[in-house]
């Protein structure tokens, strides 16, 4: 008996143990599915993961999202931070999830955007100085910035609005919270200097420059030139063609390093300012008109009007283009023939178009003398086009194939314009 019962026991124990082995689990799956459909908007997507043995991802991550994974103690889960999608279409990832039990799929589809994202730049003031005397107090900076989102929103209510504005930066490159919101203030001898050599590097200060892809850097110096302001535009991708922009892959992947790319500001002129007789508007030509004409530049846009010296127009035919050589012969006729100041403005404003006809300048783009309080629906339809595109202007942009090799080469130093 005692015999038979250890065999009856032992007989148990293995079917038991027999059961428990067919009840272990083995696989890969998620609990949730293999197919996430998500908004437009930047956000994670977290797909837990069940599975018998260490699993891993194949592939690599894309432009538009990132992904790691998260070890937990019975489920895992696959992290995914998608930007936002400001593109027309949809688009797509698909991942693979691999272990010892076999592969698993995961797709997730974000929606297409359904109006124009609204862009926010974070702009920093790098101001150049020689002593705590000579040092530009950060209101003034700040309301001309203020002045210059109103322009861009239509506050006149004779334009468009752009759809974007600048917003003061709040930390330095390193993460460190700024003093003085958008603004870096740097010890500098030998001012002033030419903002044209500035610029160009003739000073060697490409590396005073924070990450054009995270900042728009806007330098603030007394210039030796009779200048307002100067600043390059931007680089569009290959095969994003705007008329006017260069089209080059080599800022894919690079920052400029033989020229200072930003825009310069001149404050010997910044308090500069005129009036139109009769109508007591004054025009704010050296302060906040520069800075929103200069970052124009810096977004695309360029001058309506043609001369001997390479201009051609700004390529948008909702802005009259016009002779500036005949212009500034109409600016000497008045002179000689206006009897004050204001008079002179008032006509001054007025123009003529290559087609012949008539018109008042209120395009900020132009130079002055004008109104300078407008923009158009084509100027915000090329600026559009840069903010989504160019490869160094900060903000979410369309997803676009990588770089090739055969496009990779480095362009001509470009020419700044003011």
């Amino acid at each position: 008996m005692a015999r038979s019962g250890v065999i009856y026991f032992l007989f148990l124990g293995i079917m038991i143990l027999s059961g428990c082995g067919k009840d272990e689990w083995e696989g890969l799956e998620s609990p949730s599915g293999t197919l996430f459909e998500i908004t437009s908007d930047a956000q994670q997507v977290r797909v837990p993961v069940r599975s018998s043995s260490t699993w891993e991802v194949t592939g690599k991550a894309g432009k538009w999202y990132r992904f790691r994974q998260v070890k937990g103690e019975k489920v895992d889960t696959l992290v995914l931070d998608l930007t936002v999608n400001i593109a027309r279409q949809g688009r797509g990832v698909n991942l693979q999830l691999a272990s010892d039990a076999g592969t698993l799929g995961i797709e997730v589809r974000q929606a297409a955007a359904t109006g124009d994202y609204f862009f926010e730049l974070p702009i920093v003031f790098h101001v150049l100085h020689d002593s705590p005397g000579n040092n530009i107090p950060a209101g003034k900076l700040t309301s001309c910035l203020d002045k210059v989102n109103a322009l861009y929103a239509n506050a006149s209510g004779k334009g468009v609005d752009m759809g974007f504005r600048f917003v003061l930066a709040t930390r330095d490159p390193d993460g460190k919270l700024l003093d003085e919101p958008g603004i870096h203030r740097v010890r500098r001898a030998g001012l002033p200097m030419s903002g044209k050599k500035f610029v160009d590097n003739a000073f060697g200060d490409v590396a005073m420059m924070w990450n054009q892809r995270e900042y728009i850097n806007v330098v603030v110096f007394p210039f030796t030139e009779d200048l307002f302001g100067v600043a390059y535009t931007p680089f569009m991708p290959q095969g994003i063609a705007v008329p006017g922009l260069t089209q080059t892959d080599w800022y894919a992947t690079r920052l400029p390093d033989d020229f200072v790319y930003c825009m310069a500001w001149n404050t010997t002129l910044i308090d500069y300012t005129y009036t139109i007789a009769g109508e007591g508007v004054v025009i704010e030509a050296g302060g906040y008109i520069t800075l929103a004409h200069e970052l124009g530049h810096y977004l695309g846009l360029l001058h309506p009007f043609t001369n001997g010296k390479g201009e051609v127009g700004d390529y948008c035919d909702d802005t009259p283009d016009y002779d500036w050589d005949e212009y500034e012969s109409y600016l000497v006729m008045l002179d000689e023939t206006t009897t004050s100041p204001g008079e002179f403005y008032r006509e001054a404003v007025k123009r003529v178009a290559l087609d012949g006809t008539r018109f008042v300048s209120e395009n900020f783009m132009d130079y002055d003398i004008g109104y300078m309080w407008s923009s158009t629906p084509d100027q915000r339809a090329r600026v559009r086009t840069v903010l989504e595109n160019a490869w160094m202007i900060p903000g979410p942009k369309i997803d676009l194939p990588g770089a090739r090799s055969e496009d990779m080469v480095k362009p001509d130093k470009p020419k700044p314009v003011s």
